[in-house]
């Protein structure tokens, strides 16, 4: 016979107050407004000021079936984000190339990203801790590269559609399958958020630690059962987008940078992705510094395996202890494993990417320290 504890309905959904969510939205747009009189700069400028794609709404084919980055530079980079692209289109015809109305836009995508954060907050913990750590996540120094930079919205949007997806299918009725429409809904949210960026690709794995959360995975067999065609719906997205993305860019990854060549090498690539999760601990409960850069000059690459890389190994060793510990689920086993899943796709361990480090990608991972903090 299970026990009681082991037999229990997961956790009732709470009411959500509209002030508390008014709060939160508050406090994010309040603390971006300096963002408002923001120009183009950095990335923004080939990928929005100077490209024709982004200037000609009309040109529908071109926006969902071309790299994200213009030129040979785009399938160079590997990066397929139509839906980045066509938000950019969009907001260029509306504002006639105006940088004020993207950054409006921006802040607005993070205001949105922090209620589902405290929304997501509220199936575990209580009002005010769920305040809290969506205030925390609202706030956070880390994430002004993802909103204060324009192409930072391909961050905001991917996470935006995970939020929503993942309150979706953690909010469903507690017996019997995922119904036919919510599924719909949960797919959708799931293909949107890929065609903003790549890293999205994610959301099955945090589907399934948010259910173990939720308590609904206690009997693995019922779960499986329940969850089956939503799975295999997601799996079958997820094929789709991987095919149209090799059809358009010619393979899966793209080539690093010459400067970042090193990242070619697991040799090298390992020990340095490693060396970085102390850096990741700083960032987001220490942020006091901050680089809109971290390439070599500012964080070398690992020439083997030493006193950094061992550090990190420690830090990743914790995350997945935690992960692993029953004791530690919900408080801290969930925040542990959302933040191993978003983090995994940008952090050079599995693939090279196109970056060291960079700030921006830290966003959606980030949802950790709300879910820790609450």
């Amino acid at each position: 016979m299970p026990s009681t504890e082991e037999s229990a309905p997961p956790p009732a959904i709470p009411r959500i107050p509209w002030i508390d969510l008014l709060l939160v939205v508050a406090a994010a747009v309040l603390v971006y407004l300096n963002a408002l009189p923001n120009g183009f700069t950095l990335d923004d400028r080939p990928i929005i000021v100077d490209n024709g794609t982004v200037h000609d709404l009309s040109n529908q084919v071109r926006i969902w079936l071309t790299p994200y980055w213009p030129g040979l530079v785009g399938l160079e980079a590997g990066l397929y984000r139509p839906l980045t692209i066509f938000a950019f289109a969009v907001q260029w015809a509306l504002g006639g190339g105006d940088p004020l109305l993207f950054h409006g836009v921006s802040v607005l995508l993070h205001a949105g990203c922090s209620a589902l954060v405290y929304a997501l907050l509220r199936l575990w913990v209580g009002r005010f801790p769920a305040l809290a750590g969506a205030g925390v996540f609202a706030v956070h120094p880390v994430h002004v590269e993802a909103v204060a930079n324009v192409v930072g919205q391909a961050e905001l949007l991917a996470a935006l559609f995970v939020l929503a997806a993942v309150l979706l299918h953690a909010t469903r009725p507690p017996e019997g399958p995922v119904s036919l429409g919510r599924t719909g809904l949960i797919v959708a949210c799931y293909g949107l958020a890929m065609l903003a960026k790549e890293h999205a690709v994610v959301l099955p794995a945090l589907l399934v630690a948010v259910d173990v959360a939720r308590g609904r995975a206690r009997d693995v067999g019922a779960y499986l059962r329940g969850t089956a065609g939503t799975g295999v719906v997601l799996i079958s997205a997820a094929a789709v987008y991987l095919t149209l993305r090799w059809a358009v860019l010619g393979g899966l990854s793209g080539e690093a940078p010459a400067h970042l060549g090193f990242l070619q090498d697991p040799g090298t690539r390992i020990p340095t992705a490693l060396a970085l999760w102390p850096e990741y601990l700083r960032l987001l409960v220490a942020p006091r510094t901050l680089s809109f850069t971290y390439d070599p000059g500012v964080l070398p690459p690992a020439t083997g395996f030493g006193a950094a890389s061992a550090a990190g190994l420690l830090v990743l060793g914790v995350v997945l202890a935690l992960v692993a510990s029953r004791r530690a689920w919900p408080a801290a086993g969930l925040g542990a494993a959302w933040f191993l899943i978003g983090v995994l796709p940008v952090s050079n361990l599995l693939l090279p990417i196109g970056t060291v480090l960079a700030e921006r990608t830290l966003y959606l991972p980030s949802v950790a320290l709300a879910l820790w903090v609450g």
